[in-house]
């Protein structure tokens, strides 16, 4: 019997790698399909979701869809994906642009950069 090297093990995929993430803490809203709006700290941000702090919801069920509000943007379609305490992870329907977020964000604050 001969033993030859095994290349690859069924089930031994690698994981696919994750997006990059911004750590960051924003607080936003989101709005419930009932109009029922809540506050949320952001822990978390990718251009497909975000996980955060959610201290006025405990029944978010999985699969809710929401709208998520930045600033001076758009609401996000976004869907539960998880929901325990008072932590939610949410799932954008579409990719978001991290940098336009943060360039929206910042698009009201005055700049402390003077002329002259």
């Amino acid at each position: 019997m001969s033993r030859e090297p095994i290349d690859h093990i069924p089930g031994d995929e690698p994981a696919q790698p994750r997006a990059p993430r911004m750590t960051t803490l924003l607080v936003i809203k989101g709005q419930r399909r009932s109009d029922a709006q809540f506050g949320l700290k952001v822990r978390n941000l990718s251009a497909t979701g975000l996980k955060g702090d959610c201290p006025d919801v405990a029944d978010f069920p999985v699969n809710e869809e929401v709208q998520i509000h930045f600033r001076n943007l758009a609401p996000i379609p976004a869907e539960v994906m998880w929901y325990e305490g008072r932590e939610v992870g949410f799932r954008f329907r579409e990719p978001v642009d991290l940098e336009e977020i943060s360039r929206a964000r910042s698009a009201d604050r005055p700049s402390l950069l003077r002329a002259g």
